[in-house]
């Protein structure tokens, strides 16, 4: 067998290669032969993006791509090839150059005035829309004022008054997706040291609802213990007496100024033009107790529970306008100022003494409404007429009851206890609010009629 040496093919000399230029504008590269001078790199990218003579560019580099020394030169992220000698430096020792056009205004404008604001238009716009007229950059956007008022845990009021600069010229009442953030929020202010590299202001928080009433509890040291937030509801309470044992219906239904939020016993909540009707088929007979034939629960009475709608202020209250949930007419002229320390005990007199209710009802009743009095120097106060209640409530009980009585108490918590000289000259008064409610007292506590009584309280929230 003839053996065969390979013999390796004498190698062939290639060309240098000159290296590759890659011009970006507009998200899109174009690659040509790297040029030798950066006057011919200026024409190389002129002539093939077709750039009009009209408009005056630079090629640049970003500074990852150029040597550290440059980078206290660079225009943002970008270092702007100024002369050939920046050029061979950027170029030596790369097979491939990438830079980007940077498009100025036109040959009138001063190259380094230019380069403060670089023209928003992107390149292909221009080359595609030659006829349009450069574009100026936007407007810087108009601060907005905020004013901020804090006291901080020694009772020290603080005031600050600044300004926000925004990214753009926005509506700050409306979020980046459009939807309306107007509104009052509650939440946690935090203020850092000037040196806090994550901001020194910023703000979390929740939009409170109409009708919310913000107060805080504080010890005798005027330390803050807690934050509270809660609505300010109304909890009538009512009871059926019955001589006799019978089978009855009761439907509450409340006006438009009010959202009912539950009923013990459960009971579905049926809206109906604006309205809300609650209804119970019940079971009653001599004795306090009450029974919901629907659910099978035997309690003392029935309670619920609704909070004011948000409506229109009157224009001018008066006696003979029907209560209004939204609106309730508590004010110097109607109500009485008494010292917050003394009211609990003068009002469990009233509902001892003039309305004789139920002292198990009266107990809750007081144990309810106390912790919201005490947060407060004065109380301001006043019970409804019950034909002034009850178009906000009406009740329809069959069969009827003999005779139904309905104590609703207006109350306000008050710190200025001048804006009330009226309603303080009445504190010492002898009141009879039993008769101003239209109550029966003798009646309403006689075992041989059919009796409702119910009784309940809301907060007035200025």
């Amino acid at each position: 067998m003839l053996g065969y040496q390979y013999q390796p093919l004498p190698s062939m000399p290639f060309p240098n290669s000159p290296g590759i230029l890659i011009i970006s504008a507009s998200g899109r590269d174009i690659a040509c032969a790297l040029p030798g001078t950066l006057a011919e790199a200026m024409s190389s990218a002129k002539e093939r993006w077709s750039i009009p003579n009209n408009l005056v560019f630079r090629l640049g580099v970003k500074k990852k791509d150029a040597p550290g020394y440059l980078a206290n030169t660079a225009q943002g992220d970008l270092i702007i090839l100024g002369d050939d000698a920046v050029y061979q430096l950027v170029k030596m020792g790369k097979n491939v150059l990438r830079t980007e056009i940077q498009v100025y205004a036109t040959k009138d404008v001063k190259v380094q005035e230019e380069s403060k604001w670089w023209c928003l238009v992107t390149l292909l716009d221009r080359l595609t829309c030659r006829h349009r007229p450069i574009e100026a950059p936007p407007p810087p956007p108009e601060p907005v004022p905020i004013k901020i008022t804090v006291e901080n845990s020694k009772g020290k009021m603080f005031r600050l008054d600044t300004k926000a600069l925004p990214e753009v010229n926005m509506d700050w009442s409306q979020s980046q997706g459009g939807q309306s953030i107007a509104g009052n929020f509650l939440g946690q202010l935090t203020i850092k040291q000037k040196t806090d590299p994550e901001g020194r202001i910023t703000f979390s928080g929740k939009e409170m609802p109409s009708g919310i009433n913000f107060t805080n509890f504080t010890n005798t040291k005027d330390e803050l213990k807690a934050v509270q937030v809660r609505a300010c509801s109304a909890k009538p309470f009512i009871q059926l007496f019955s001589p006799i044992e019978q089978f009855l219906t009761l439907e509450l239904s409340l006006s438009s100024s009010w959202q009912c939020t539950s009923t013990w016993p459960t009971s579905e909540i049926k809206k109906d033009n604006g309205k809300q009707t609650v209804g119970f088929f019940l079971r009653v007979g001599p004795g306090t107790a009450v029974e919901d034939v629907v659910s099978g629960c035997k309690t003392a009475g029935l309670s619920w529970e609704a909070v004011p709608n948000p409506g229109h202020p009157r224009l001018s209250p008066d006696d003979k306008t029907p209560f209004d949930p939204a609106n309730p007419d508590l004010v110097d002229y109607n109500g009485v100022l008494v010292p917050a320390k003394g009211f609990p005990a003068k009002l469990d007199k009233i509902l001892s003494e003039q309305f004789k209710i139920d002292p198990l009802v009266r107990t809750n009743f007081m144990a309810d409404i106390v912790p919201h009095l005490i947060r407060y120097p004065h109380i301001a106060f006043r019970f409804l007429p019950q034909d002034f209640y009850d178009p906000a409530a009406s009740l329809a009980i069959r069969p009827t009851p003999e005779v139904t009585g309905r104590v609703f108490l207006l109350w306000q918590g008050v710190k200025d206890a001048n804006k009330w000289k009226e309603s303080k000259k009445r504190e010492k008064m002898p009141i009879n609010w039993a008769d101003i409610v239209g109550y029966n007292t003798a009646q309403l506590t006689t075992d041989t009629l059919f009796r409702c009584v119910e009784l309940g309280w809301m907060e007035v929230v200025p």
